[in-house]
């Protein structure tokens, strides 16, 4: 950005990339692990693998959150430049 424009392909690679560790963050979440093998504290320890899982869960939805906030930004702001651009070119 310099100060009166925005590169746009810079918004695209940012919410591409935010998207893509989403994917691989959920992914990590969905993956079923068997109950650890911790005597005692086995189900203690799956209950707490199981949140850590959940929390993943959150954390990609928020990625993609991030990620639709980015592509939407973008769109608003090629929207007012051409609006802009257009307005512009009417006045001559």
């Amino acid at each position: 950005m310099n100060g009166f424009s925005v590169d746009l392909s810079v918004h695209d690679h940012l919410a591409g990339t935010l998207t893509a560790a989403a994917d691989a963050i959920d992914a990590l979440a969905a993956t079923a692990i068997d109950a650890p093998n911790a005597g005692e504290l086995s189900g203690l320890m799956t209950l707490a693998i199981s949140h850590l899982m959940s929390a993943a869960g959150e954390y990609a939805a928020g990625l993609d959150a991030v990620a639709d906030a980015v592509r939407q930004t973008a769109a608003t702001y090629a929207h007012t430049d051409n609006a802009a651009a257009d307005h512009f070119h009417n006045l001559g």
